[in-house]
């Protein structure tokens, strides 16, 4: 349901068509008072790009938190890059896993040897000697200590590439949901600031009337003139933000360039998702449960130790040949007849990346310590993030109920204000104080709502559970 403090207030002001050129904004100290005549900024709050959405585009495009967030989840760069990431580590598993595969080569070989060669007696000989011959092979060149502790550590990495997705999909549609409540909050600030803007309109053209009858005081004309321009700048800045809001929400969701988001929410809501006030312990359990981050940690921390055991057990499991080579042999092919050659060897590597290579195992050890440093610096991260997010959810929470209070009240105070001053007994003053109040505590109610909710999306994710 939509807050009516943020709905109401100053909508049904009527807006004046004129327009005036800049030197009617000015005023000579020295000379009489000009009738007012509303501004060129007047009649732009008619126009839709006064409303924050933009011009009227066929790539306008609607949005609401939902739809972001799925949009999100799959288009997001970060969420493709971190899948892509997945297949490598897929694909480099499955590759550590043909390690037991043989070799298979088809061969003809023709020899030709004309001229001097040694014999085994080691007298040279002049020897006229071809040969040919036409087969297959299948050679095995096991290394199985290091092949045996790849496929464990590609193993392993691919299950912390496959955590990583999981936590890069929470990361991006958190994200892109902030970047929708910004949006959204930018939207409404910006008709906040079209309202004000109709105010002051309608209040500069009460000041002048009066001073023309001779009622007023021509610094009251002047102040409420100043302060209508002022709207007019703050009004342009909140244009401006909500265009960015829109075109960082864009790259987020990696849309075309020609799309205009807007959000489809005329104003925010306030979301509970997650039990700001459930015990700071339950909720620490919960994330270090549920967070994907610490999985693809430890999955991580898995892969080093199985590289540390490639160092030291690895080199003692020795690495296994084996060869059958067959076909037919002779001078030529016509005259060949069938052979046959097995082969079969046992071997150790002493030294450098085998036994006793103390400096490959000593780095291998670092690495693991290294990875366990990161689960824990992981822990302390998620801890922190479910601290933060509670206290922000916790403070905002109370933030919306006094400021709540406080636009209720400003807004009966400008009514007030606005009914003295049409009837002519009210000071200006009064009515351009009391909407700077009603004004400002609209944004104060309007930040802490979108505050809230934020908290509440950082609550989530920060819990372990998926942002959807």
């Amino acid at each position: 349901m939509h807050h009516p403090i943020l709905r109401g207030g100053l909508i049904g002001l009527l807006l004046a068509t004129a327009a005036c050129t800049s030197d009617d904004r000015v005023m000579d100290a020295g000379a009489a008072p000009r009738p007012y005549q509303p501004s060129r900024y007047t009649a732009a709050l008619r126009t839709p790009s006064a409303s924050g959405v933009g011009h009227a585009d066929i790539s306008r495009k609607p949005v609401d938190l939902p739809t972001v967030m799925r949009l999100a989840s799959g288009r997001n760069l970060d969420v493709q890059l971190v899948r892509e990431e997945l297949r490598e580590a897929h694909a480099d598993m499955v590759s550590a896993g043909w390690w037991a595969l043989p070799t298979i080569r088809p061969a003809v070989r023709f020899n030709w040897i004309d001229g001097n060669v040694q014999g085994t007696s080691g007298n040279i000989v002049d020897v006229d000697k071809r040969n040919a011959f036409a087969g297959a092979g299948v050679y095995l060149d096991w290394e199985l200590g290091d092949a045996l502790f790849e496929q464990l550590a590609a193993k392993q990495r691919a299950n912390a590439s496959r955590q990583g997705v999981q936590a890069g999909i929470n990361d991006a549609t958190a994200r892109a949901a902030e970047a929708y409540f910004d949006l959204l909050r930018a939207q409404t600030s910006l008709g906040i600031a079209d309202e004000s803007l109709a105010l002051y309109d309608n209040l500069a053209k009460e000041t002048q009337a009066q001073a023309d009858a001779g009622g007023g005081f021509r610094g009251d004309v002047l102040r409420a003139r100043a302060r209508f321009s002022h709207a007019v700048v703050v009004q342009r800045k909140a244009q401006e933000s909500q265009r960015v809001a829109a075109a960082r929400l864009r790259e987020i969701l990696d849309l075309p360039r020609d799309v205009q988001l807007f959000a489809s929410e005329s104003q925010p809501v306030k979301l509970d998702l997650v039990d700001a006030d459930a015990p700071e312990a339950e909720l620490f359990s919960k994330a270090l449960a549920g967070r994907p981050e610490l999985r693809q940690a430890r999955f991580g921390a898995q892969a080093a130790k199985a590289r540390r055991d490639q160092t030291t057990m690895g080199p003692l499991i020795p690495r296994v040949t084996a060869g059958w080579e067959g076909g037919t042999f002779g001078r030529s092919l016509g005259s060949s007849k069938g052979t046959s050659d097995v082969g079969v060897g046992l071997s150790w590597k002493v030294g450098r990346g085998g036994i006793g290579d103390t400096s490959r195992q000593a780095a291998a050890a670092a690495r693991e310590r290294q990875a366990r440093i990161k689960i824990r610096m992981t822990e302390q991260r998620i801890v922190r993030e479910v601290a933060s997010a509670q206290a922000a959810a916790q403070s905002r929470a109370e933030a919306i109920e006094a400021a709540e209070v406080g636009a209720r009240e400003a807004k009966e105070a400008l009514g007030l204000y606005r009914e003295r001053q049409k009837i002519g007994v009210g000071i200006p003053l009064d009515a351009i104080v009391a909407e700077e109040t009603f004004t400002q505590a609209r944004l104060d109610y309007l930040d802490a709502v979108i505050g809230y909710n934020k908290a509440q999306i950082q609550l989530l994710r920060a819990v372990g559970l998926q942002v959807r």
